[in-house]
């Protein structure tokens, strides 16, 4: 098609079927967005009380709370500090059906202290005192992270409810959040999760739960297409599969008319991607006061791998390690967990990368694998 021109080969792009679908996707009515509450972050503080209470009209006892707690499990990023096996089990066993959670259906008021209001705040009360637990979320959309504030709250609930486990969560966009827990919130106590998490493992499981009302669904549902709603620099909140699916099929049959639009604006000197506006600065982690480095993902994966293959660090028992259910990081084969093979893969050692990643994905995604095998992680200042 190198003889078609660009405008023919945008008109080949915009009358396809899934560009058709995605641009639905993108301008389907929704609720908050209607009113114009898409980023207050009280109305949605509001819809997860509502979400993670047993109580609540949703129907699903404590599912949504369990749910909420797995999805932990698959922060963004976990400090060291945390108890995970003692979550797992929480998450796994306990009954949460009298879990008190504030604010809910009856009163819609954030639980407030001293220091000031918790976004939400989950109080568990179980006959034995091993099963007792407090979970926290300080909630953010827009708002950049205080690390003072995080560490005011911590500390008050620590005081406040000795021998509780106590589960405090970040629950915020992942281009907010630094490299490491500590860098974001200031302690290794912390989960760090993100709306893509949160609507992996928690509102899409919602969504497809058998017993769901269809009322109840729809709102979900609404909720879900709000995370969808691009924001002024084009950054989204969650992608779904359906846009992920639609977006891959999309390059790969017009991948020519991509390149072509690419190509038009590389000597437009004041024309910039918002997402790849550091795209010339090089990649760089400290690990373990080792630096890792790359001007690309390939030769920063490279570095990488190199350094976890020749310090022997690697531990087979997390080999492939997944950054989520469609999708490894490393492997030893060059295949995704569907089967699919990977789109940019580089190897050294008999292991797999997969590159196809932004970079600001693969320095988070690489950090979280270096954590998960014990690895001092930092960024270089």
């Amino acid at each position: 098609m190198d003889h078609i021109s660009l405008s023919e080969k945008l008109f080949h792009l915009i009358s396809d079927e899934n560009f058709s679908k995605m641009e639905a996707i993108v301008s389907r009515p929704n609720f908050f967005n209607i009113i114009g509450r898409t980023y207050t972050e009280t109305w949605h503080s509001m819809f997860m009380g509502w979400l993670l209470d047993p109580r609540s009209s949703h129907g699903l006892q404590d599912f949504t709370l369990k749910r909420f707690l797995a999805a932990a499990l698959h922060s963004a990023l976990c400090g060291k500090a945390v108890n995970k096996s003692k979550l797992s089990r929480i998450a796994a066993e306990a009954d949460l059906t009298q879990a008190n959670v504030y604010p809910n259906q009856e009163s819609r008021k954030e639980l407030s202290c001293e220091i000031g209001k918790f976004d939400v705040f989950v109080q568990v009360d179980g006959e034995e005192q091993h099963t007792n637990m407090i979970l926290f979320i300080e909630q953010k959309v827009k708002a950049s992270v205080s690390r003072e504030q995080c560490d005011k709250y911590l500390d008050w609930v620590r005081r406040n409810y000795e021998g509780y486990t106590i589960i405090p969560v970040l629950l915020a966009p992942l281009y907010s959040m630094k490299i490491t827990v500590e860098e974001t919130v200031g302690s290794s106590d912390w989960f760090c999760m993100d709306y893509q998490i949160l609507h992996d493992f928690v509102l899409t499981p919602i969504v497809r739960h058998p017993k769901l009302n269809p009322q109840v669904k729809l709102l979900v549902e609404q909720y879900i297409d709000l995370l969808k709603i691009p924001q002024s620099d084009g950054r989204k909140l969650a992608v779904t599969d359906e846009e992920k699916e639609l977006a891959l099929e999309l390059f790969e049959r017009h991948k020519d008319t991509f390149m072509a639009i690419q190509a038009a604006l590389a000597d437009t000197t004041d024309f910039k991607f918002p997402m790849e506006k550091n795209s010339s600065d090089r990649l760089v982690l400290i690990a373990n006061q080792t630096k890792i480095e790359g001007t690309t993902v390939p030769e920063f994966f490279t570095s990488g791998l190199k350094f976890l293959v020749e310090h022997k660090i690697v531990k087979e028992e997390l080999i492939p390690y997944a950054t989520s259910n469609k999708r490894y990081l490393i492997s030893r084969k060059m295949e995704h967990p569907n089967g699919n093979a990977f789109v940019a893969p580089i190897s050294y050692g008999g292991y797999y990368m997969e590159c196809n990643k932004s970079r600001g994905s693969a320095i988070r995604d690489f950090a979280k694998l270096l954590i998960a095998l014990g690895v001092d992680v930092s960024i270089n200042e």
